[in-house]
């Protein structure tokens, strides 16, 4: 068991040991946090038994399926596979309830600076435009983050760089997540599909 304190509110609870990431809801405040994964290696004879090898091409084809289902999830479930994937990348991720969080999907922590990132999912064809990044460029400023990330299936409007530049945000595109999901363990991959 972990005991854990909420961030937000400050009252514990206890959390019972897990591998991978995992979403965690405050029963007092709704608080969502995503805590980062135990790393385990597997061992030689477990490598030697094929459990830790995949072939490029099928990480290729299921990391393209799994962006194919991303972009059908509801924005919640979109917002938690990102959590997950930043906590891979080794963020503090903090999900704050939705009522707190106008412009921004989650926190983002990593050597005491704090990011702020949007998650979107869109149908095929519907890019980001200018407008939905100066939601989160007011949320930075409200919040008083220099960085931001925005994280999205498909793609942005071409004025959406220079001004992400120009605010200290990170645009993350359908391409880009495809690169990211390639580096997830192939279960991980799987366990999206299902």
């Amino acid at each position: 068991m972990r005991q854990l304190r909420c961030r937000n509110c400050g009252v514990e609870f206890e959390l019972p040991d897990f591998h991978g990431p995992k979403l965690v809801t405050c029963s007092n405040c709704t608080w969502q946090e995503v805590f980062p994964p135990r790393r385990h290696l597997p061992s030689k004879a477990g490598r030697q038994a094929g459990k830790a090898y995949e072939t490029h091409e099928e990480k290729m084809a299921l990391a393209a399926k799994a962006m194919r289902k991303l972009s059908e999830l509801p924005r919640e479930e979109f917002r938690a596979f990102c959590g997950n994937v930043f906590a891979q990348s080794g963020y503090e991720v903090s999900i704050p309830p939705a009522k707190h969080a106008a412009g921004y999907d989650m926190v983002l922590g990593f050597n005491d600076q704090a990011t702020l990132a949007s998650c979107l999912s869109l149908p095929k064809g519907r890019m980001i435009e200018v407008a939905e990044l100066e939601a989160l460029i007011a949320a930075m400023q409200d919040q008083q983050v220099e960085r931001g990330v925005f994280a999205t299936t498909n793609s942005y409007a071409a004025n959406c760089a220079a001004f992400a530049d120009s605010a200290g945000i990170e645009l993350i595109d359908g391409q880009e997540l495809i690169k990211r999901l390639q580096r997830l363990p192939i279960a991980d991959l799987k366990s999206i599909l299902d």
